[in-house]
């Protein structure tokens, strides 16, 4: 029998005026596996596959809908357990510019 690990993740980089260039953290809860030797899958990958495609695709919708300014950079994964990519990551927002390249 075939069997699947997939795995989601959910980064993001947070600025605050004690860091201005952001710090990056794992967003609460990820990552999260599905496995499809465990319960409720029971060996069924197709099943494994869509759970995990879903848990992406909640978590990207969460991101795009989080109005929070001070999350300027929020990605989201989605890999087997081999390190090979389901769907490309999707990364809303990017880096903070450098406060004091700015103050110039």
């Amino acid at each position: 029998m075939a069997r699947s690990i997939i795995i989601v993740n959910a980064t993001q980089v947070v600025t605050s005026a004690q860091n201005p260039k952001g710090l990056l953290s794992v967003v609460s809860g990820y990552p999260k596996t599905f496995d499809s030797e465990l319960s409720p899958y029971n060996g069924d990958i197709e099943l494994t596959m869509n759970a995990a495609k879903g848990e992406f695709y909640d978590r990207l919708s969460k991101n795009y809908l989080d109005t929070n300014a001070n999350r300027v950079m929020k990605t989201v994964t989605i890999v087997t357990a081999d390190g090979r990519s389901v769907l490309p990551a999707e990364c809303i927002g990017g880096y903070p510019s450098d406060p004091e390249e700015n103050a110039e």
